[in-house]
């Protein structure tokens, strides 16, 4: 289903391992979406949404205008099937995390999920110096080929790793290898 939320606050607290899902998005329906306007979410154990499209159906995400903080765990999790689109928009918005930003798994046998990642005046940032922190982590067997990442005005603060891809990784201040990986436009000006 589709779920929609305005001018709220979300908060955890505790330390269950297997943290606490804000929303869970499943494509066995279709048109699954979530979108979060002027809302703050907070929390340890935080995963603001994890998206388990195990089915053929995409799933749309939009953050507008709001500040989501996590640690413990990735706050973007997302499991897709090769044959649908997981669209990830973050227009206005502060996302502040500590292991992972976003954790990209495969629900299917090809490990090339379709993701689509628009970012608009975004801050993605590391809030945490005890947790070795990853912007983008991709699970195993998963590639990028079938993914897009486009931002405008976006800033990237204290990451460890802009990509961990098991050994393969992009550093913190890989801006250029990150460009070449998403295929950017020589011009395009980033901020790391």
């Amino acid at each position: 289903g589709t779920l929609s939320a305005w001018k709220c606050s979300f908060s955890t607290a505790g330390s269950d391992p297997r943290g606490v899902v804000l929303a869970r998005l499943t494509t066995a329906l279709a048109n699954s979406g979530l979108r979060l306007r002027r809302c703050y979410a907070r929390g340890p154990n935080l995963t603001a949404v994890s998206v388990d499209a195990a089915g053929t159906e995409n799933a749309e995400v939009l953050l507008e205008d709001s500040l989501v903080v996590g640690n413990e765990q990735p706050l973007l999790r997302v499991a897709t099937r090769d044959e649908a689109w997981t669209k990830l928009r973050v227009v206005r918005s502060t996302l502040v995390a500590g292991r992972a930003l976003l954790e990209i798994g495969s629900a299917g046998e090809g490990g090339m999920p379709h993701l689509f990642w628009r970012g608009w005046d975004a801050v993605l940032a590391r809030g945490s110096q005890q947790i070795p922190g990853d912007m983008v982590a991709l699970g195993p067997g998963v590639h990028t080929e079938k993914m897009s990442w486009r931002v405008v005005n976006c800033l990237y603060a204290g990451w460890r790793n802009l990509l961990a891809r098991g050994g393969k990784d992009l550093g913190g201040s890989a801006l250029a290898e990150w460009h070449e990986q998403w295929i950017y436009p020589t011009d395009r000006k980033s901020v790391v």
